[in-house]
């Protein structure tokens, strides 16, 4: 009987031990399914380390969410700041406006030019009716436009020229950045009223000349080659006031192109000029605008 006991005893104690066993085996599995690298030392040490990498998987869910939710401003402000100067420089440069030289002879057809107004009357070229109708016909041909007019007593004066006071303005601020860089632009020619524009007009034609040769057709080259530079009276942007004549230092007006000013004023497409409202009033790369282009000449307008 009571070896029956003791036998009974034994079979229990080896299946718990077998189950304790299992149960060790098993636990070992799922730790190492965690990705547990050490073996703990007993059970209570399992359910520690359990917890510890329950909780640091916690820890990891919130740190995400906390970075999805992070506001949109700050995720730009962090991007930005990987970005070097010089690509942020890169593209600051290509917002400058640049312009064709169609595209600036547009702009200033497209402008109401203030204290102005249309001229009802035709100035004369010559003073001979036929003549300067067939001398304004062939300057429209070419491009040129009729101008409006200022009201005079609105005009100041800059520099001994008078200037509507936007387009004089304009010059002083330009003239003074000038300075700081050691360029000398000046104020060469601005407003000029349509009896003085037939006063530069009139030597482009030989001093005698018949007019039924020039009717024919006959001095069109003549004419052609003088409207390169000089508009014919009622044609000329100086009659508005805003048009204004550059030189630099004491050089002469027509080699401003190669004048270290003309390429002060040229940098970034005319930055300097677009900045004050300032244009090239006949640019190079445009058709059909009148005269040929003039490097010297710059208009002022009231938007760009």
């Amino acid at each position: 009987m009571l070896k029956n006991i003791i036998n009974s005893l034994s079979l229990f104690i080896n299946i718990f031990a077998v189950g304790i066993m299992l149960i060790l085996i098993l636990s070992l599995v799922f730790v190492n399914t965690l990705g547990v690298n050490s073996t703990p030392a007993s059970l209570n040490d399992l359910i520690t380390k359990i917890q510890s990498i329950s909780s640091s998987s916690a820890n990891l869910e919130i740190k995400e969410d906390s970075t999805a939710k992070k506001p949109q401003e700050e995720l730009i402000i962090s991007s930005l700041s990987s970005v070097s100067n010089s690509s942020i420089l890169a593209t600051l440069s290509t917002k400058i406006p640049t312009f064709t030289g169609d595209q600036f002879k547009q702009l200033y057809q497209s402008q109401k030019l203030p204290n102005t107004i249309e001229s009802q009357n035709v100035p004369e070229v010559t003073g001979y009716l036929l003549i300067d109708e067939y001398i304004r016909n062939m300057a429209v041909k070419r491009g040129f436009v009729k101008q409006p007019l200022p009201d005079e007593s609105k005009l100041i004066t800059v520099q001994n020229y008078k200037v509507q006071p936007q387009a004089g303005n304009a010059f002083l601020k330009i003239q003074e950045l000038a300075l700081k860089d050691n360029i000398r632009i000046t104020l060469v020619s601005a407003y000029r009223s349509p009896i003085e524009q037939k006063a530069i007009f009139a030597p482009i034609l030989p001093q005698t000349y018949y007019e039924e040769d020039l009717l024919a057709g006959g001095l069109d080259k003549v004419l052609n080659e003088g409207m390169d530079t000089i508009a014919p009276p009622g044609f000329s942007r100086h009659h508005t006031g805003y048009a204004m004549d550059f030189g630099c230092d004491t050089l002469e007006v027509t080699k401003f192109r190669e004048t270290p000013c003309y390429a002060w004023l040229k940098k970034d497409n005319f930055k300097v000029l677009v900045d004050n409202n300032l244009i090239p009033s006949y640019p190079e790369g445009t058709t059909n605008q009148g005269p040929a282009p003039e490097e010297w000449e710059f208009v002022w307008v009231e938007k760009i």
